[in-house]
């Protein structure tokens, strides 16, 4: 069970990858072209992706999407879900205090 739920993952896991890659993509087309259009003269921008906070974020996010799927890996399967469960109770309750203006 253990092997065939391993295979499983990895496959998804895969498919989200490559399926992922082609609209980020045209994500930064569509705001090169947009910016490049409507003359968005943004400073150290090409269009309206900032160069710098390009560069920074990429490695970033590229090494903590690593460190947290070893994290995540390495927790426990029960703890892991009430964690997730607490985020998630907590960011509804802020959506909705801030939507009601409380």
């Amino acid at each position: 069970m253990g092997t065939l739920l391993h295979c499983f993952v990895s496959r998804v896991s895969s498919s989200v990858i490559f399926s992922a890659s082609p609209a980020d993509t045209d994500d930064c087309v569509g705001f090169f072209l947009t910016g490049t259009y409507l003359d968005a003269n943004l400073p150290l921008s090409i269009g309206f992706i900032n160069i710098p906070a390009f560069i920074i974020f990429i490695p970033i996010t590229m090494f903590m999407a690593r460190v947290g799927a070893n994290t995540s890996n390495n927790m426990d399967k029960s703890k892991l879900q009430r964690f997730f469960g607490i985020f998630l109770y907590a960011i509804g309750t802020l959506f909705l205090y801030r939507y009601l203006n409380i």
